[in-house]
């Protein structure tokens, strides 16, 4: 008899070596199991694991098949069980693998962005560096030219009027207040104008009532006179 055998192989073995220790078990465990793992109606099954058993057992040979199928449902149901929880744990753990792995993928984009930028950074600021130094080796007379070009620039487009900064920013905020206080007056004079026809309406309404109640009073007088 092999020395390994599955769980519900061995029990089997061992429940017919208690009920007959003749028994080859063997060979009737090999039948047995394979009669019950094949894909067949219980009835079928239950009928030929009785005709093996009438071979050895003289006696309750229906309860002991009975009890070797109930068995094996439970023993098949529990490895079933452990298969589908095995298989819900392999996905799981796969499931957080990727997740991980994501994760961590996500991570090393974000640095290598990271990276990117402040190796961008660093050239703009050599580059700027550079380009200070080539001014401060020019030297003032150059720095000089350079301002006295603009200066003449600025006066040209100015109308010869200094380029002074603070100068121009006066001159920007007079022309703002100047545009703010012809808004105002504009707005006060359309204001009067609306207060005024206002005004002129309510006086002639007011005139149309006295003249209503003047010419309702004439009518009466008249209807007066009449009677």
């Amino acid at each position: 008899m092999a020395t390994s055998m599955a769980p519900y192989d061995q029990w089997l073995a061992d429940k017919l070596l208690s009920l007959n220790p003749e028994v080859d078990t063997d060979v009737f465990v090999m039948y047995i199991s394979s009669m019950l793992d094949e894909d067949s109606p219980a009835d079928e099954k239950r009928e030929s694991i009785l005709e093996l058993l009438a071979e050895v057992l003289e006696n309750d040979r229906e309860q002991v098949c009975d009890e070797i199928m109930k068995k094996y449902d439970e023993t098949h149901n529990q490895t079933t069980n452990k298969n589908t929880e095995s298989a819900q744990k392999n996905i799981a753990d796969q499931l957080s693998d990727m997740l991980e792995k994501q994760t961590i993928e996500t991570v090393k984009v974000k640095d290598t962005t990271s990276d990117e930028a402040r190796a961008r950074k660093e050239a703009i600021l050599a580059q700027y560096s550079t380009v200070s130094d080539e001014e401060d080796d020019d030297g003032p007379s150059s720095r000089t030219g350079a301002s006295g070009g603009a200066g003449a620039a600025t006066a040209g487009a100015t109308g010869g009027a200094s380029g002074d900064p603070l100068l121009m920013k006066n001159t920007n905020a007079e022309s703002v207040g100047q545009i703010e206080k012809e808004k105002r007056e504009k707005a006060k004079e359309e204001s009067d104008k609306k207060k005024e026809k206002d005004k002129q309406d309510r006086a002639a309404q007011k005139q149309k009532n006295v003249d209503r109640k003047e010419a309702e009073k004439k009518r009466t007088q008249k209807g007066e006179r009449r009677r």
